[in-house]
């Protein structure tokens, strides 16, 4: 609920164009709360705002507009680029991630 409020918050100062880079955000939030929060946040990006998501929540996901997906594993195994796009032909890529949307 206190990321909700905060997005909530945000949206109502005034000179957006501001860059927000959201670590795992929605860790731990119900399905409904998710939806309000993107809700929220799809607000902020009309008004000008910009949003980096590091997020392992396909609903989040599949809002994006362009995906940075690293791997192939995690840890020493990781880091390396695996798919940077546009979220429709992410879509229909044979990714860790892009099978489960």
């Amino acid at each position: 609920m206190q990321r909700l409020r905060l997005a909530s918050t945000i949206s109502k100062q005034k000179g957006n164009k501001h860059l927000f880079i959201l670590d795992e955000s929605t860790t731990g939030m119900h399905k409904i709360d998710v939806f309000y929060f993107m809700e929220l946040i799809q607000k902020l990006i009309k008004d000008g705002n910009t949003f980096f998501f590091i997020e392992h929540n396909l609903d989040v996901i599949k809002q994006a507009d362009y995906i940075v997906e690293l791997g192939p594993r995690g840890g020493n195994n990781g880091g390396e680029i695996m798919y940077a796009g546009d979220i429709v032909p992410f879509m229909k890529s044979n990714t860790k991630t892009s099978v489960y949307l």
